[in-house]
């Protein structure tokens, strides 16, 4: 008995806590932002996440490759929406045009109103 104990204290202590861990990260923010000549203050606001699902390089390359259409099925997918690709291809809408429709003309094509707003809402 004693020796498993023994065995569970050793265990325990090798476990890092919550507070070594928060300590941790800290000292490796104040590292990266040393490194980067970042003030660590600001670490936490300088990262600014991007609204887009889609990054403007990669639909270029995409674009590029693949052709507009594509692109458009491609932004499609993203969303889980790949069955209005028809429906915007027949109204020859590729994915240059998606950011100047409104929810109104994909509704009139045929699109439910909650599918439309997220569309144009990422496209933009």
């Amino acid at each position: 008995i004693a020796e498993l104990r023994q065995q569970l204290s050793q265990q325990k202590s090798s476990i890092p806590t919550n507070v070594q861990i928060s300590h941790l990260i800290t000292a490796n923010i104040q590292h990266l932002a040393a490194i980067n000549n970042i003030n660590p203050i600001n670490i936490s606001t300088s990262y600014q996440p991007s609204n887009s699902i889609i990054h403007p390089r990669q639909a270029r390359k995409i674009e590029q490759f693949f052709g507009r259409e594509e692109m458009l099925l491609y932004f499609l997918s993203l969303l889980n929406y790949d069955e209005y690709s028809s429906i915007l291809e027949q109204a020859k809408i590729d994915f240059c045009e998606l950011p100047f429709i409104d929810e109104r003309k994909l509704q009139g094509l045929g699109i439910p109103y909650g599918p439309s707003i997220r569309i144009i809402h990422e496209a933009q």
